[in-house]
């Protein structure tokens, strides 16, 4: 998502003083400022000067001298300017308006909405004012406060696309995305080639889950603007949630080869290099974020996921920083809960360790309601309906048909390694995690019109609908490779595994097991994606694990 970012516009005048006097005067400062327009700042700022050497109060040429200092990097300087002239003029917009920006670029965010309260008391239309106080009260944490003053700005000058793309973020924020989309939407019809537009709308879009209509957003802006680097990022991040992660890879590459130094896009593609258990490669770029941006917040929390900081590096200290920050969401502090506590336990510091994870898991509990009585009992009915492990006649392992490969495994319990393992023999296809025989059983359901959901649905399949379903998930994995063997690693597989075994009489099983006690620490000890929400309780941990062993026997 592109960055909330405020209008600096000029901010100088372009019309010498009402107070000046001469010819001279006039004709050195118009000089002065078409070399500011050409962006010749240090001969804009001489001539600016030989004005007040001739006017000390030509308030245009003082702020306008202010400005040039800013852009040279003397924020001091630029300060006093803006500060002078205020001291002669107290109610000169402009003077308000830049020292509000020079405020903001410090940081001083409070002194920045200040100065453009005052800016917007001055001149109530200002639009610019008001759009940037509404980007200083975000900045803030603010949003209640931030939006009526980013609608002010859009009011203001209602082709203003800055502040219809700050209004958009705003209520964004604050979870009205129907609302943000149209002011994306307002500012595209206002700027068809309004590319920060354009890609936050197709962002937006991707976190409603539309990620079809993402993509074709996506596409639209990348046939304008086919190298700007933003785009091909959204478009893998899309690639990325849609589970094409070697798409995404390829995507990523092409907004890096844009845009080299945009730290967001080496993180963002650590994460899909993390999806595919590339953790070496995943690490080296977030280790990249973090050299082009050292405060990179989501850089710095991933690389120490899974490589922790210890209490004494200075990125712990960071960490524990943005984890006290109060503007830090919830989900980045959960994130940040589970940092900070590897790093304790990383440092041994093992009290501190127990009671951050506590914290982090009790946390992530909140969200979810894993039901362990439901949990048993769904378990109990996939073993009544597979007491054994029924084959049935119609595949009898010819030996022209591949092999179906299922890895299973709890989490932590050595399934990625085996995998890796496994990867390296050049007669198994490592399909990774392929939802095709669920797919295929959802489909068989539907078309047949088969209510009940699994394991409800199985009686309901015959032992002809059986066979084609597993003729069905051949046909789909086959297509990936004409390996022998062929690997899957869905987790939840171990639900489906008598009837796997039923569809599929070739199918090959590699169960991994771990110490219970250790496999459930780890569990514990981890912060998971949400499909995982039995993993925040010790209580939901042990019955879940229990379950899982009950079916693998």
């Amino acid at each position: 998502m592109v960055s909330k970012k405020p209008r600096r516009p000029k901010g100088r005048h372009t019309r010498s003083s009402p107070a000046t006097a001469g010819s001279r005067t006039k004709t050195l400062f118009r000089q002065g400022l078409a070399l500011h327009d050409q962006n010749k700042l240090p001969e804009a700022e001489r001539l600016y000067r030989r004005v007040l050497e001739l006017d000390p109060r030509h308030l245009d040429a003082r702020n306008n001298l202010g400005n040039v200092r800013r852009d040279l990097g003397d924020t001091t300087g630029a300060i006093a300017c803006y500060q002078d002239v205020i001291a002669i003029d107290p109610n000169y917009a402009l003077a308000h308006f830049n020292l509000g920006n020079v405020r903001r670029s410090e940081g001083k965010l409070e002194d920045a909405a200040t100065c453009f309260r005052r800016t917007i008391e001055i001149r109530p239309t200002f639009a610019a004012a008001c759009n940037n106080l509404g980007v200083c009260l975000q900045d803030l944490g603010r949003l209640e406060d931030a939006v009526p003053w980013l609608y002010r700005a859009v009011a203001a000058d209602p082709r203003y696309t800055l502040a219809h793309l700050n209004l958009g973020n705003a209520l964004r924020d604050r979870g009205k995305l129907d609302d943000a989309a149209a002011c994306y939407r307002r500012a595209i019809e206002i700027d068809p080639r309004y590319m920060d537009a354009r890609c936050n709308l197709g962002s937006l879009l991707r976190t409603q889950g539309r990620l079809e209509d993402s993509l074709a957003c996506y596409t639209a802006a990348r046939k304008i603007s086919p190298n700007y680097a933003l785009i091909h990022f959204g478009i893998a991040e899309t690639l990325r949630r849609q589970g094409k992660l070697e798409a995404a890879l390829t995507v990523f590459d092409r907004a890096i080869e844009l845009d080299p130094d945009n730290a967001d896009i080496h993180n963002n593609k650590g994460n899909a290099l993390r999806l595919l258990e590339r953790i070496d490669e995943a690490q080296a770029c977030y280790r990249k974020a973090m050299e082009i941006d050292l405060n990179h917040p989501d850089a710095r929390l991933n690389y120490a996921i899974e490589q922790p900081f210890t209490p004494d590096d200075p990125n712990f200290t960071r960490l524990q920083a943005q984890f006290e920050h109060p503007a830090t969401d919830t989900d980045k502090r959960i994130k940040l809960i589970f940092a900070l506590a590897r790093g304790y336990d990383v440092g041994g510091h093992y009290k501190d360790a127990m009671t951050y994870f506590a914290r982090g898991n009790t946390l992530m509990a909140e969200q979810f309601d894993f039901d362990r009585h439901a949990y048993r009992a769904m378990i109990r009915k996939v073993r009544d309906l597979f007491p054994e492990r029924r084959r049935l006649a119609h595949a009898d392992g010819n030996p022209g048909r591949q092999t179906p490969v299922f890895l299973l495994g709890l989490s932590r319990s050595g399934k990625t390694l085996a995998e890796s393992l496994l990867k390296q023999e050049p007669r198994v296809f490592g399909g990774g995690e392929r939802h095709f025989f669920v797919d295929t059983l959802h489909d068989m359901r539907q078309e047949r019109g088969i209510e009940e959901a699994f394991p409800e649905c199985v009686p309901r399949f015959d032992d002809v609908m059986i066979a084609e379903l597993g003729d069905r998930y051949m046909a789909a994995i086959g297509k990936l490779s004409d390996a022998p063997f062929l690997l899957n690693t869905i987790p939840g597989h171990y639900l489906h595994l008598g009837l796997v075994f039923q569809a599929l009489p070739t199918a090959r099983v590699i169960y991994c097991r771990r110490e219970p006690l250790d496999q459930c620490l780890r569990i514990y000890f981890k912060l998971y994606a949400r499909e995982n929400i039995h993993a925040y309780t010790f209580e939901n941990i042990v019955a879940h694990h229990d379950g899982y062993h009950a079916l693998m026997g």
